[in-house]
């Protein structure tokens, strides 16, 4: 996925596209978009609400809205590399494919370069 983000004070704007290639099914590969905004809750940890869409097949699509928590972990200890937890619950909204509601939670890592400032 490509994720652009911009913090503006205390606030947090992401937008997030990606492509997904299923290997054993073409009609199965899918585009994922979504934006989110986050809010400060600490020196190192932002509360994030965002809405997500996956298009499977050019003709399937889910809407999820999410909330969640990233935190930075370490944030003194690294000259070159930030690592962070983040978790988020959510839910679909509109149509699904199988006509059903799905309810989703993530967790993960995320592990990445600082820019020399």
């Amino acid at each position: 996925p490509l994720i652009v983000s911009k913090e503006l004070g205390k606030y947090t704007v992401v937008a997030n596209v990606g492509y997904r290639k299923n290997f054993s099914d073409s009609d199965r590969d899918s585009v994922f978009t979504s934006a989110a905004v986050g809010h400060a809750t600490g020196p190192h940890s932002r509360a994030m609400i965002e809405v997500a869409s996956e298009l499977t097949g050019g003709t399937s699509r889910r809407t999820d809205v999410r909330i969640g928590w990233i935190k930075v972990m370490f944030p003194d200890r690294s000259k070159r590399y930030q690592t962070s937890l983040f978790t988020s619950v959510g839910r679909s909204i509109g149509l699904t494919e199988d006509g059903m509601t799905h309810v989703t939670a993530l967790f993960g890592i995320s592990i990445q370069g600082k820019r020399n400032e």
